[in-house]
C-alpha cells in the first residue's frame, strides 16, 4: 500500500512538472439523503441519512478542470421503527454501512463526476422492546466491497449531486441512491 501510494505521488509529480500543471489538494464533505429501496418490509420507510467526504491529491489542468484522487469515507444509516406494529417485540431495526475506499473525481466548470470503490463494514441489529440490542447473526460486522458513482453541480463553495452506491454479495440489498449536499474543499 505504501509503495503504491509513493508511485502514485511520483507519477503525479512528474506529470505536473512536465506539463506545467498545478498539483494541490482537493476534497469535499457532504451529508446525504438516501433511498434504501430494498431494505425492511413493505411498510417501512426507505429513507436514510449519510455523512462522508474525500480528500486527495488534485491536478489542476486549468482554471476550469481539476482531477482528484484520494481516500473516501462515509457512514450511512437506515432505521425502521417497529414500536407501533401490533404484537411486535421489536422496537427498531438498524442497518449502518461504513464505507472506506478510494474516490476519483473530475470537476470541470460547475459539473463534477465521481467514482469510488473500497470496503464496507455492515452494522445490522434490532433493538427489542426490553431494550436488548440483538445483532443479526451472519451479517453484523461482516465486510464487503462497494462501488459508487455519481455527479455534482457546483453552488460555490457548496455542491449538490446524486449518486448510487452498490454493494456486493450478502449486502446487495443495502445498495442505495442518494442526494448529496456538501462543501468543496
Amino acid at each position: 500500500m505504501k509503495r503504491s501510494l509513493a508511485i502514485f505521488i511520483l507519477l503525479f509529480s512528474v506529470l505536473t512538472y512536465s506539463s506545467g500543471q498545478h498539483l494541490g489538494f482537493s476534497g469535499n464533505l457532504y451529508v446525504a439523503l438516501e433511498n434504501w429501496s430494498k431494505v425492511g418490509d413493505g411498510s417501512d420507510s426507505k429513507i436514510g441519512i449519510g455523512l462522508g467526504g474525500m480528500i486527495g491529491l488534485a491536478l489542476n489542468f486549468d482554471s476550469t478542470m481539476t482531477f482528484a484522487a484520494g481516500p473516501h469515507f462515509s457512514y450511512n444509516s437506515w432505521t425502521a421503527d417497529y414500536s407501533k406494529k401490533p404484537q411486535s417485540f421489536t422496537e427498531s431495526v438498524v442497518l449502518n454501512m461504513q464505507d472506506t475506499g478510494i474516490e476519483f473525481s473530475l470537476v470541470f466548470d460547475d459539473i463534477g463526476l465521481f467514482l469510488g470503490t473500497g470496503k464496507s463494514k455492515m452494522e445490522h441489529y434490532m433493538t427489542l422492546t426490553t431494550g436488548t440490542k440483538v445483532p443479526y447473526y451472519g451479517l453484523d460486522g461482516k465486510t464487503t466491497n462497494y462501488t459508487s458513482v455519481g455527479f455534482t453541480f457546483a453552488l460555490s463553495p457548496f455542491f449538490i449531486g446524486a449518486g448510487y452506491t452498490s454493494y456486493a454479495d450478502f449486502a446487495k440489498d443495502a445498495s442505495r441512491a442518494e442526494v448529496r449536499l456538501g462543501l468543496r474543499i
